[in-house]
């Protein structure tokens, strides 16, 4: 009777972790248009059984709308109209953040599995194809290019016609603009001084294959282009496989003497426990840490450096998993 519960016991277990939240069918990935806009709820889904149980109590859904970071929450599984308006602002390639899921399941609320979802379309990108790249990979190729596509079949021949470097930075909001798909003289130079990270926006282009170019323009998602004092975006698998601190961001003509990681407490008051390396190596007990972060949760770094000139500079590091 003993060994038939904890049996009983262990297959509840299991099952509680088999549990699921999916949107439109899926917990993360690239994701069309039709299926964002149509999504009415979040559901659950059991991985053993393929039956869907528990109660979604909550959630919230974020993303980049025109720069800023928007937030929209909903106090059941249902998604609401606020929710579904900033979805329809998404831009393609953009990332959407679906996270805080609260979940009831045999009458306990868990905190379920955090879902990331990228908008399908035309995205804008540079020589190597990414959302986020440093100031030093915009300047080997300084031309923007847009890639089809990713899950329907695309036909449209988009160029850049125009777009923006936009800078936000403490003291004042700072504008370039180009009428091509390459950036100006004065964009490379002030890439080159950039001490905040900045974003090149308001990307426009058409479609080459109408004959009235004007009526097919299209508005593309935002390039962030990264400083050294930084927010960026990495894979689990990267972060594990990195043993450098200089693998994750490069930190251009700086040496890094030491750096440190900020842990959070399950309170989630950071700063509470710090971790501390020598040199640029991530060591055992930070990979241990990161192991066991989830995707949407962030890594806060201090990097002690010293430039060129003999000089101390520190450099604060914000890493976001997906």
């Amino acid at each position: 009777m003993k060994k038939l519960t904890i049996i009983l016991l262990l297959l509840l277990a299991l099952q509680a972790k088999s549990q699921i939240v999916t949107f439109a069918g899926s917990v993360g990935g690239w994701i069309t248009e039709e299926e964002l806009l149509s999504t009415k709820e979040l559901e659950i889904k059991d991985l053993i059984l393929g039956e869907y149980k528990g109660e979604i109590l909550g959630f919230s859904i974020s993303a980049e709308i025109n720069g800023f970071i928007e937030q929209q929450n909903s106090n059941s599984a249902q998604i609401r109209p606020a929710q579904q308006q900033l979805l329809k602002n998404v831009l393609p390639g953009n990332r959407i953040f679906i996270e805080d899921i609260k979940v009831k399941y045999n009458g306990e609320v868990v905190r379920a599995n955090v879902i990331v979802l990228r908008k399908d379309g035309p995205i804008a990108v540079f020589s190597d194809l990414s959302s986020y790249l440093n100031v030093s990979k915009l300047m080997q190729n300084p031309i923007i290019y847009i890639i089809p596509n990713h899950l329907s079949q695309d036909t449209a021949n988009y160029t850049v016609t125009s777009f923006k470097i936009k800078s936000l930075q403490p003291d004042y909001y700072y504008i370039l603009e180009s009428n091509s798909n390459k950036l100006s003289p004065e964009m490379i130079d002030f890439a080159k001084n950039a001490i905040y990270d900045f974003n090149i926006s308001e990307i426009i282009a058409t479609d080459n294959n109408h004959f009235y170019k004007e009526k097919f323009k299209i508005k593309l998602a935002d390039i962030t282009i990264e400083t050294q004092n930084t927010k960026i975006f990495r894979q689990k698998s990267q972060l594990l496989k990195a043993k450098k601190i200089d693998f994750i961001a490069p930190i251009s003509d700086l040496k890094v003497t030491s750096f440190e990681l900020y842990k959070k407490t399950k309170s989630g008051n950071e700063n509470d426990d710090v971790i501390t390396a020598t040199g640029n190596i991530i060591n055992i007990e930070m990979k241990k840490y990161i192991n066991n972060l989830n995707i949407g949760q962030e890594i806060e770094f201090k990097l002690n450096c010293i430039n060129q000139k003999g000089e101390k500079q520190e450099i604060y590091l914000s890493v976001r998993i997906f």
